[in-house]
């Protein structure tokens, strides 16, 4: 069994979730296009979509999943988050980072769905959910979110591959947050090379509603990440918080699309990270400034440092507008580790693949410094002593 593969292909409308169930390719497997931006740019570039070719797998088990703590249903069914969703979103505005291919193979292969249901004014304890991805199958946990009027939530979810193997894993995150309701969600990948990452978000605001999304995406051979936020209430606000490593082979995919409707409304995207020996990410990030947006601001930023020559990055901000009383701004910073840099460390007793380890090595402390609960932390030292040979937060030691 094999982790997805990359192609890239000329562009085609997204397949509907009918046309994705008749496709049928490589005994079984199933190629699904995901990661579209609303506005395309030049095919030759490679960068307006990713054509992600799935092994044909079944899905987990339920065990797979877990409510570590807090108040959720474990088991649950999607008429309750689909009918919070029909009152909230009459116009339809609710999409997904990934598109709709990827959310009929993510329904079609999910172990156990999960619902976090905030009553208005509430603020319950955190919840916690774990995946351990289960070799030979696709362990996808699909985890609606509501938060109503004035409630508050914090959201934990990590995806783990504690028993090795390989397959497919991931999360189909569903959000609502009601009107003057706050949503904190915190997402960790700590996959093994064997596996790819799915991961596809979408949430829509209601008035002065606010979300923050934490993602921190270590592992996996083929990580595939994508978000959408609606922001169509009036000063709503959106924060995303966007942690990646790249090492070894892996590739990492990225789409962010934030349409602001709403007046007044604010998002924040900033990407941070590196990318190390032979790997690659993919980053396109659009925010969308919708007519009638009046006061809307918006900042999007990917900062990556490339830890050699044989690394590839590419990165698309983009700022689509319809309405003139906006601010955006956009941009990228794209370095490696100066010749200066490079050769003070070796002067003092470091190898060059020591010094790569190095700034490998941050992310995970990082991650582990951040760790919401004992066993987030236990998968990050897991991989990090794969990957760069110590846990998380120990020194450097220097060669045999």
């Amino acid at each position: 069994m094999t982790a997805a593969t990359e192609t890239h292909t000329a562009w085609r409308p997204q397949m509907t979730p009918a046309e994705v169930a008749a496709l049928a390719v490589n005994e079984g497997a199933r190629t699904i296009m995901v990661n579209r931006p609303p506005a395309i740019t030049w095919h030759k570039l490679k960068i307006n979509e990713v054509a992600a070719n799935l092994p044909a797998l079944p899905a987990a088990s339920r065990t797979a999943v877990e409510v570590a703590s807090g108040d959720a249903v474990w088991g649950a069914e999607s008429e309750p988050f689909d009918a919070a969703l029909a009152e909230a979103d009459p116009a339809g505005h609710f999409e997904s980072g990934m598109g709709a291919e990827a959310e009929a193979w993510l329904a079609a292969h999910t172990a156990e769905r999960v619902l976090v249901d905030v009553a208005a004014g509430e603020e319950p304890d955190p919840v916690v959910v774990h995946v351990d991805a289960q070799d030979g199958a696709a362990s996808v946990c699909a985890l609606d979110i509501v938060v109503r009027e004035g409630a508050r939530a914090t959201v934990f979810a990590q995806v783990d591959s504690p028993a090795g193997g390989t397959g497919v894993a991931g999360f189909a995150v569903r959000a609502l947050v009601g009107a003057g309701a706050h949503l904190s969600l915190v997402l960790l990948q700590t996959l093994d090379d064997g596996y790819t990452y799915l991961e596809n978000t979408a949430a829509l605001l209601g008035a002065g509603a606010h979300a923050s999304l934490t993602q921190t995406e270590l592992g996996a051979r083929r990580s595939l990440v994508g978000t959408a936020f609606a922001l169509d209430g009036d000063e709503s606000a959106v924060d995303i918080d966007t942690h990646y490593l790249g090492h070894g082979e892996n590739n990492l995919d990225f789409n962010y699309i934030i349409r602001q409707r709403g007046k007044a409304t604010k998002s924040n995207l900033d990407a941070n990270g590196s990318l190390a020996d032979a790997s690659s990410k993919i980053l396109r990030g659009t925010i969308d400034f919708i007519h009638g947006c009046k006061g809307a601001v918006g900042h999007e930023r990917d900062t990556v440092l490339l830890a050699n020559d044989k690394v590839r990055n590419k990165t698309m901000p983009v700022l689509l507008c319809d309405e003139d009383d906006v601010q955006g701004d956009h941009g990228a910073s794209i370095g490696h580790v100066n010749p200066e840099q490079l050769e003070y460390l070796e002067a003092r007793g470091l190898s060059e693949a020591q010094v790569e380890a190095l700034f490998v090595g941050a992310q995970f402390d990082y991650a582990a410094v951040h760790a919401f609960d004992e066993r987030a932390a236990a998968g990050v030292n897991r991989l990090a002593q794969r990957v760069i040979g110590r846990e998380a937060g120990a020194h450097l030691e220097g060669e045999e």
